[in-house]
Formats: C-alpha cells, sequence, structure tokens
C-alpha cells in the first residue's frame, strides 16, 4: 500500500496509509503545521 512512512526522532515508526483521514491533534504552539510541512516538503 502506497502512503507516507517517516521516522521519528530515530526511534519511532509512523506509517500513514494513502486514501485514508489522518489526524494530528497537539496543542496550540506544539508543532502540528511545522509536522505537516516537513511531511509534505511544503516549507512556505
Amino acid at each position: 500500500m502506497a502512503g507516507v512512512a517517516i521516522l521519528l526522532r530515530n526511534k519511532h515508526p509512523l506509517e500513514i496509509p494513502e486514501k485514508r483521514v489522518t489526524a494530528t491533534i497537539g496543542l496550540s504552539g506544539c508543532g502540528k503545521s511545522t509536522f505537516l510541512r516537513c511531511i509534505t516538503g511544503k516549507f512556505g
């Protein structure tokens, strides 16, 4: 299955399947938008 696979802090693999709804939850200012920009390659 295609999708996005990344390694968080050299320890925790994260796989996001293609065509699936995925949520990123966290407090204001914790880096949610920065994280999404990093995995999509859109640094603005």
